[in-house]
């Protein structure tokens, strides 16, 4: 594990600050920026600093480098962004701007966190690396993890760290999504296939396997504001649920680019309605024609 640290006056109160290239420019020799391992996977760059009387963590997200190519023979086959979170809440997470064609993008981009003092040393600092394919799906390059614990001051500090490639024993949430646009009908068309490791079993026992039904929910939103929503039938509870529908929904073509398509599995039980398991949303954009399948992550 490595750090490039670099102490601020301790008597700042800021929780924005500006970034001082010297801080992370190659001061301790050329394998910092360049003589990466054979598989490095990238690394990235980022400060913190906490304000105690505010309760507040602020992270700068300063850049990275070295992010594989998706494309053999091009060194920009990689659209990026990240996402951050304090464990052990991955749920809530804040996330950078996306950086198109770029495998050594800059951020400079600021976050805050409200954490208690008395919580901060039992958290960690999780940067999650996102690459955007071309059928925009979302697949996870790597990850940073850094625990507070070993954050000592109420001063800023710099530091760089590798990424990690996540542990394969425990996959992604998947589901299999089809898109597809016809602007001379002004139809859109959504297909939900299948989804897999859901951890179903792990949610509930055997007896209530039985009992339980599940299904997933499409909805056609304008910001905050629901415009069509459509469910599929019940299925049975699985791991790997198959749906194979079909939902078809009028949208204006100049709509696309102002609309988002929602789209949520629910767990029904003798003793609910419908639960929400797992829930990600699509930005439409300029869709003419899309397959795709999405990791859904929780």
């Amino acid at each position: 594990m490595k750090f490039k640290i670099s102490q601020q006056n301790k008597g700042s109160d800021s929780l924005v600050y500006g970034i001082d290239p010297t801080l992370y420019d190659d001061q301790q020799g050329v394998d910092v920026e360049t003589n990466f391992e054979e598989d490095n996977i990238g690394r990235l760059w980022f400060a913190i600093q906490y304000n105690p009387e505010a309760e507040r963590l602020a992270v700068t997200l300063i850049q990275m480098k070295n992010l594989p190519s998706r494309i053999r023979g091009i060194n920009n086959g990689c659209d990026p962004y990240v996402r951050i979170c304090l464990l052990p809440d991955e749920k809530r997470h804040l996330q950078s701007q996306f950086k198109k064609k770029n495998c050594n993008p800059k951020f400079d981009e600021n976050f805050v966190f409200q954490v208690s003092l008395r919580n901060l040393k039992e958290r960690s600092l999780k940067f999650t690396v996102f690459d955007v394919t071309r059928n925009k799906s979302h697949v996870v390059i790597g990850s940073v993890t850094y625990p507070l614990k070993m954050y000592e001051s109420s001063s800023k500090v710099v530091l760089w760290r590798d990424l990690e490639r996540d542990d394969l024993s425990h996959p992604g949430h998947e589901l299999y999504v089809s898109l597809s646009y016809n602007g001379d009908l002004s139809r859109l068309t959504v297909g939900i296939y299948a989804g897999k490791n859901f951890k179903v079993d792990e949610m509930l026992t055997e007896e209530e396997s039985h009992k339980t039904k599940m299904y997933a929910k499409v909805m056609l939103m304008q910001v905050n504001k629901v415009l069509k929503s459509k469910k599929s039938e019940m299925v049975k509870a699985s791991n790997s649920p198959v749906f194979n529908e079909m939902f078809k929904m009028k949208l204006a073509p100049f709509n696309l680019n102002s609309v988002s398509l929602s789209i949520t599995v629910y767990l029904q039980t003798s003793h609910s309605k419908g639960s929400p398991m797992y829930s990600v949303v699509i930005y439409l954009l300029s869709i003419l024609y899309i397959y795709i399948y999405i990791y859904i992550y929780i």
